[in-house]
């Protein structure tokens, strides 16, 4: 069947056709111009992520171990009478024997000088018996110190020095005995439990073995609990 517009004519099934065709671009052409598919954000997990790290708790510090002393100044920690941790250098001995020359101040030992010491002579040499420093403790229950001989007494070479501490009253050795020589200061760390009083000991002889006057430094001595 032909259908006539103006002054030609067309095939009806040739227009059928071009209409199809026509229907099917248009079909393709709203297809392409969809919105892309996009995939859901995942902002909202990163966010979590990001306020777990915030919110963290941050690692606990650890302290790093006190250096050795090697050389210089040091002052010691405590305070005077009555302080939780109190220097013996500022408390005064109730009790002196065979011994002379108590004092306080800085020290050298070797190469290094302690700032609060307590100094003395040990006259055991010339009594044939031990020096006795007694100091009231009370109320304390630790000592610790830096034992040794003084570097300006330099006649001491080859001497030895021995030292004990002894609790008063109780009667019983708190600790010791220990040696000391010219150059080899000891670190001591004496507990007494219950004293009142702390007994400080020394005795010294020469490279011969002969008994002989001694001197003696405690450095940056300190009592606690």
């Amino acid at each position: 069947m032909a259908v006539m517009t103006g002054d030609r004519r067309v095939n009806a099934p040739l227009l059928g056709c071009l209409l199809v065709a026509a229907l099917a671009v248009a079909g393709l052409v709203a297809v392409h111009s969809l919105p892309s598919h996009t995939p859901p954000s995942r902002t909202p997990r990163v966010a979590r992520a990001a306020r777990a790290v915030v919110t963290a708790r941050p690692a606990r510090a650890t302290a790093a171990p006190s250096p050795r002393v090697t050389g210089g100044t040091v002052a010691a920690p405590g305070g005077g009478p009555g302080a939780a941790v109190a220097d013996l250098s500022q408390l005064t001995p109730v009790q002196v024997y065979n011994v002379s020359g108590v004092s306080d101040g800085p020290v050298r030992i070797g190469v290094t000088t302690y700032s609060d010491s307590v100094r003395l002579t040990c006259d055991s040499g010339s009594h044939n018996s031990s020096g006795d420093l007694d100091y009231v403790v009370t109320g304390y229950g630790l000592m610790t110190a830096t034992l040794g001989i003084p570097s300006y007494d330099t006649g001491a070479a080859g001497d030895t020095m021995t030292v004990t501490f002894n609790n008063n009253g109780a009667g019983t050795q708190a600790a010791g005995p220990v040696t000391v020589t010219p150059g080899h200061p000891q670190q001591v760390r004496v507990r007494f439990k219950e004293a009142s009083q702390l007994v400080i000991s020394c005795a010294a002889v020469s490279g011969s073995g002969a008994a002989r006057s001694m001197d003696l430094a405690l450095g940056n001595a300190v009592i606690g609990p």
